[in-house]
């Protein structure tokens, strides 16, 4: 149970991110306009935003270093990262 709580933690403050970042601060015109938005706040909530809780790095600089061993998995503390592959960092 502890591990699906701490889980949980991350995703609602992605979700929060999120909605309080770019979903409340449009006035989307139709859902496609909305998934363009939500897509586009992703990839910059991954790519470029700096995360306080990883040391001022972005996830994918985080997942890219995890998948060559430099990092260790916050969730797996003895995992070497070798069953991840790597993506480039954007």
């Amino acid at each position: 149970m502890q591990s699906t709580l701490h889980s949980n933690v991350f995703i609602e403050r992605f979700w929060r991110s999120v909605k309080y970042e770019e979903v409340y601060l449009h006035a989307y015109d139709d859902l496609s306009r909305a998934r363009r938005g939500i897509e586009a706040y992703v990839r910059y909530y991954n790519g470029s935003r700096k995360h306080a809780s990883l040391g001022r790095r972005t996830p994918d600089h985080v997942y890219a270093g995890v998948a060559a061993g430099l990092v260790r998995s916050a969730r797996h503390p003895r995992s070497t990262g070798t069953a991840l592959t790597a993506r480039p960092c954007s």
